[in-house]
C-alpha cells in the first residue's frame, strides 16, 4: 500500500515504512520539509531511503546510509530550510528553550509550549 501527503501542493509517495516512521518523529511544521526532501530524492533514487530524520537541539538532522553529493545538498537545504522555521507551525523561527528547557525551533508565540515531540502521523 501506498501512502501519499501533501507537501507545497505537490502528491509526495512516502513509500517505505522507514521513511514513514522518521516523518512521524519530526515536529508538525517540519514534516512538509521532509516530505519536499523525498520528493527531490526520487531523482535520484525511485525509492529514496532515508536512515536518520530526527531533530536535536533545535536542528533537523537527516542522514543516510551512505553518502551521494547530491543527497547531501538536498539534505542541506532542507536543514537550512528548517532552522529558520517554527517546528509547530511553520512560521519564521528562532532557536530557545522551551519552556520545559529543551532547545527548538519556534516563533514568539510557540516560545512557551514544552518541547517534547510527540509522534503523529
Amino acid at each position: 500500500m501506498r501512502r501519499y501527503t501533501v507537501a507545497n501542493d505537490n502528491v509526495v509517495p512516502i513509500q517505505n515504512a522507514a521513511n514513514r516512521r522518521r516523518r512521524s518523529l519530526l515536529p508538525v511544521a517540519w514534516r512538509p520539509i521532509f516530505d519536499d526532501l523525498v520528493l527531490q530524492l526520487t531523482t535520484i533514487d525511485p525509492v529514496p531511503v532515508v536512515a536518520l530524520a530526527d531533530q536535536r537541539f533545535g536542528k533537523l538532522r537527516i542522514e543516510f546510509a551512505s553518502s551521494i553529493w547530491p543527497a547531501d545538498l538536498m539534505a542541506a537545504k532542507a536543514i537550512a530550510r528548517a532552522g529558520v522555521t517554527c517546528d509547530q507551525c511553520g512560521g519564521t523561527g528562532t532557536l530557545c528553550r522551551t519552556r520545559d528547557g529543551a532547545w527548538a525551533r519556534r516563533c514568539e508565540p510557540h516560545v512557551g509550549l514544552p518541547g517534547r515531540i510527540e509522534p503523529g502521523v
